[in-house]
């Protein structure tokens, strides 16, 4: 049984996930190839012709990180694997892509990064359609 301490403090440390940067960032890296939008009580998503600049690869898996995180969290918490065991290999996935460090070599980093935003957005998606989160995200099809 964990420490109240313990518990206390992660709750401390706890910062919620910001899904606007978390959709910006899917928007950077997947440009005109994914279309998602936020619902709900998240700001409407606006789509540019041009991809947005790109920012800081570092930065922006970390944001997928959190996103990855809170995912699995919820989707466990939630008892989403006995219900749909066919998740249990997403979840599996996102963890083990999570672990990985981002390539120094930018190419390298882009692609990892790609397949970083990629497994955020199929989590939500998923956990969209098992009632584990709702009003997240609506995606159109992703071109891997």
């Amino acid at each position: 049984m964990p420490d109240h301490q313990d518990v206390l403090e992660k709750i401390r440390c706890w910062t919620p996930v910001d899904w606007d940067s978390v959709f910006d960032g899917l928007d950077t890296i997947f440009s005109d190839e994914v279309s998602h939008h936020a619902v709900g009580a998240l700001r409407p998503r606006k789509f540019s012709v041009t991809a947005p600049d790109y920012e800081d690869p570092a930065e922006l898996a970390q944001r997928f990180r959190a996103a990855i995180t809170q995912l699995v969290q919820r989707g466990r918490r939630d008892g989403v694997e006995r219900k749909h065991p066919d998740i249990t290999g997403l979840f599996e996935r996102a963890r083990a892509l999570q672990s990985e460090r981002l390539p120094a070599d930018p190419q390298q980093a882009r692609g990892f990064l790609r397949r970083l935003g990629g497994v955020t957005l199929e989590l939500a998606d998923h956990l969209e359609k098992t009632g584990s989160v709702t009003g997240l995200v609506e995606t159109a099809g992703l071109i891997e």
